[in-house]
């Protein structure tokens, strides 16, 4: 079995005067970075590989979760990417467990194409910044990952790991 969690970046700014890929995190997209850190951590599901986009709002996300994984890459190719990419990108995966940060509207669809099971949570069609979906592969090696086998084992956002 492994295990993917799928976040999408917490909350950017949009009053800066940079371009799209530079836009940074607000205060509270630092903080619900790191609540969203803290509940992976108390769940017990740190990944040991790490794929995020480029941008400068998923770096900031990542570094703000508080852990680190043993492999970690950014990739220019998860900027509005499809889920032919983000499947790409994952089935070259080589560690039991990953995290992969990019954003919407393809972290909403890509979960979608995945899960067998969709989580009971409403907001998981909206994906809203910060939210992180965590689910299980009966597969032995990413490069076996296919749309529709992922069970769902968690879905959360940080407005509400907060309250």
């Amino acid at each position: 079995v492994i295990k993917l969690i799928l976040m999408r970046h917490a909350k950017s700014s949009w009053k800066q005067l940079f371009r799209d890929h530079e836009r940074a995190l607000t205060d509270r997209g630092h903080s619900s970075a790191k609540t969203m850190g803290a509940w992976l951590k108390r769940s017990g599901r740190l990944p040991q590989e790490a794929f995020y986009l480029s941008a400068r709002r998923t770096m900031e996300t990542f570094k703000g979760l508080g852990f680190t994984a043993e492999k970690v890459e950014f990739l220019p190719s998860l900027y509005h990417p499809s889920a032919r990419d983000l499947i790409s990108v994952l089935q070259s995966a080589t560690a039991p467990s990953v995290l992969l940060i990019s954003h919407n509207p393809g972290i909403t669809e890509f979960a979608e194409l995945l899960a067998r099971n969709l989580p009971s949570n409403h907001q998981f069609y909206d994906f809203p910044t910060g939210a992180t979906w965590v689910g299980a592969f009966n597969i032995a090696v990413w490069k076996n990952l296919c749309f529709k086998t992922e069970s769902t084992l968690d879905f959360a956002i940080p407005r509400e790991m907060a309250s």
